[in-house]
């Protein structure tokens, strides 16, 4: 099911999320978020997707792979950053047609739980995919692209 993307300023972005706990990160109600936000994130041509972009507080992303594929990372952490870079054209679902020049590190090591509840650290491959993670981190913690951009 698509869902409606939360568009900034709504007080949604603004607000940290809560960790999932154990027993929500395999329920049934993740679960179904989880494939609700893949349809929304698609059907949106997005790269990445976070849960309070679609009303839900809670920690948790869905991204697409180079693949194609979109994996789930929930309770994100960026445990390393590398490099500096400047990010041009950077947007946001949450902000249609608006594009934004960050400042973003050129690799980030990870630590999420993924779609099957097992802890992983990404290591990431290439400047899109660091941007992305920072980008998603970003939201979950309640910080928007207009505080990081111009």
């Amino acid at each position: 099911m698509i869902l409606k993307i939360i568009e900034y300023p709504d007080e949604i972005l603004r607000t940290p999320t809560e960790d999932l706990t154990p027993e929500e990160i395999g329920s049934e109600e993740i679960k179904k978020l989880i494939r609700d936000m893949i349809d929304t994130c698609e059907a949106a041509d997005g790269l990445g997707l976070t849960a309070n972009q679609v009303g839900v507080s809670k920690s948790l992303f869905v991204y697409k792979t180079g693949h194609g594929k979109y994996n789930v990372a929930m309770n994100p952490e960026i445990i390393v950053s590398l490099g500096k870079m400047t990010s041009y054209g950077e947007g946001c679902l949450s902000i249609p047609g608006k594009y934004f020049t960050t400042k973003r590190a050129k690799q980030v090591k990870v630590r999420v739980i993924d779609q099957y509840g097992v802890e992983r650290v990404i290591k990431t491959r290439g400047k899109k995919e660091a941007k992305m993670f920072q980008h998603e981190i970003d939201h979950l913690k309640g910080i928007c692209l207009t505080d990081k951009g111009k």
